[in-house]
Formats: C-alpha cells, sequence, structure tokens
C-alpha cells in the first residue's frame, strides 16, 4: 500500500510538471514573434529608450534611486525599474530582448496560475493529489487566462513589465497564503515570505494594492473566519504604496489636471457602463 501511494504521488507530480511545460509553451509562443518589435510611443522613451538611469544598467546608486526618488516618470515602482536596468545590463538597449522578457514572465504567470487554480481545485473537491480531470480543468483556465485579449497589452508593451512583475508577485503571494491555510498554519516562515512576495508586488505596480482583499476572501472561504492581526503588514504595506503613488501622480500633474472625487466617481460609473 506505501509503495502504490508513493508512486501515485510521483505520477500526480509528473503530470503537474508535464502540464505546467505546456502551459508555459502555449502561453510564450505566441509572443515569440515581439523579439523582431521595437519600442513604442507611448512611454517607452520616458521608460527606457531616453531613460539615463535604466540606460545606465543596475548599479547601486541606480537602485537606491529607483527605491527613493518619489515621482520619477510618475510612477514609484522601483521593482519595475530594477528589472528593466537588469535587461540593459545584461543586453543592452535592444527592445527584441526586453519583450523577450515579457514574454517569459508572462509564461511563468501562466504557470503560477495554474498552479493555484490547481490547488483551490483540489480544495473544492476535497482531493489531495491532482487528477487527471482536476489537473485538465485548471490548465484550460490558465490557458484560457493567458490567451485572453487583455493580456497582450501587458506582454507586448515592454512599459508594462510592471504589470508582469506585480501579476507574479500577486500569485506567489496567494501560493504562499493558500499553502500555508491548507496546511493550517499560515505563519512562521511561509507568512514572512508572503509578506515580502507583497512588497515586491507593490513595489512593481501600484495595482497590487487591492491584493489584500483577495487574500482575506480566501481565509475566509477555507476557515470561516479572519486572523485580524494577520492583514496588519498588509494594510501597512498597501497604505503606503497608494500614499506613494498618490504623491509621485500629484507631482507629475498641473494643477489643471486635478479633479475632485466627485468626478471621479462619476467617471468610474460612465466607464464601467461603457464596458
Amino acid at each position: 500500500m506505501f509503495r502504490t501511494g508513493f508512486m501515485n504521488a510521483d505520477v500526480a507530480w509528473r503530470r503537474v510538471a508535464l502540464v505546467s511545460g505546456l502551459v508555459l509553451m502555449i502561453a510564450v509562443l505566441p509572443y515569440l514573434q515581439t523579439a523582431r518589435y521595437g519600442f513604442i510611443g507611448i512611454d517607452d522613451d520616458d521608460y527606457i529608450a531616453q531613460n539615463a538611469m535604466v540606460n545606465s544598467g543596475l548599479t547601486a546608486p541606480n537602485t537606491a534611486r529607483a527605491w527613493t526618488s518619489v515621482g520619477y516618470a510618475a510612477n514609484w515602482h522601483p521593482l519595475t525599474w530594477m528589472s528593466l536596468m537588469t535587461d540593459v545590463s545584461l543586453f543592452g538597449v535592444r527592445p527584441g530582448a526586453m519583450h523577450l522578457h515579457n514574454a517569459m514572465l508572462h509564461g511563468l504567470n501562466a504557470v503560477a496560475f495554474f498552479l493555484l487554480m490547481l490547488l483551490w481545485a483540489r480544495d473544492v473537491h476535497h482531493e489531495e493529489r491532482a487528477g487527471p480531470a482536476i489537473c485538465f480543468s485548471a490548465a484550460a483556465a490558465a490557458v484560457l487566462w493567458s490567451g485572453h485579449p487583455l493580456r497582450v497589452e501587458a506582454v507586448a508593451w515592454i512599459t508594462e513589465r510592471k504589470e508582469l512583475l506585480a501579476v507574479f508577485w500577486c500569485l506567489a503571494t496567494l501560493l504562499l497564503q493558500t499553502h500555508g491555510l491548507r496546511r493550517g498554519s499560515f505563519q512562521g516562515w511561509i507568512y514572512v515570505m508572503s509578506i515580502v512576495a507583497y512588497l515586491l508586488a507593490v513595489s512593481a505596480k501600484p495595482v497590487a494594492v487591492s491584493l489584500p482583499a483577495v487574500m482575506l476572501a480566501n481565509e475566509w472561504w477555507r476557515t470561516g473566519r479572519i486572523r485580524w492581526w494577520r492583514w496588519l503588514p498588509f494594510a501597512a504595506l498597501a497604505a503606503s504604496c497608494s500614499a506613494l503613488t498618490l504623491l509621485a501622480q500629484r507631482e507629475a500633474m498641473a494643477p489643471t489636471e486635478m479633479v475632485g472625487a466627485q468626478a471621479r466617481l462619476v467617471n468610474a460609473v460612465q466607464a464601467v457602463g461603457d464596458r
């Protein structure tokens, strides 16, 4: 019995590894053609082509500036700056290599999405092993997500490296939380690593500030209660990133471009209606 159980587990892991490779390939292949693409006129000049900090590569002074300069190019996303500077240090200012970097990040995101869907599906069906049906459904969800037209902008536009990085670390945070909750111990090193992953997510793109709401829902679904003390570090990081982003955007916008909360609310309702 022990040997049979071990072999079944081994087969399940090999199945997951094989499907992960297929999901990665399906996600990346359509974007290999972007290696022939160049920069575009929307933000790529400010972020890369004419950006002195990025063009000088990944150095200690540039890294310090990326983390401490609020409002540089109207944003605070130091991890994104470091990623672009790493590209320059490795390949020079070559848009093709940067496009391929985006494509690979997209592939990794698809695999992370697959693994998260796999864990959630196993819990819904109360199964410990990744059977063929669960593996197929999780893979189908990952392929649909990665191939959706909404992903094109983030992958084919170098400037949107920030979204790819934020998604990767958001998924990593959810995977760590889910793993911890499934073991009944979302604490210790898993908890600390989830905080670090979330810090990297918000330092890539401010949109990640909404992730704690998803994590709260995940905990409530699994345990039926919320341990509020766990969420203080996440709330502090979300609030800090929001404040830095508001400051960065305020410095970049002219007074005539500033609008009040009422106008923003009306615009949000109209945008939802237009969809």
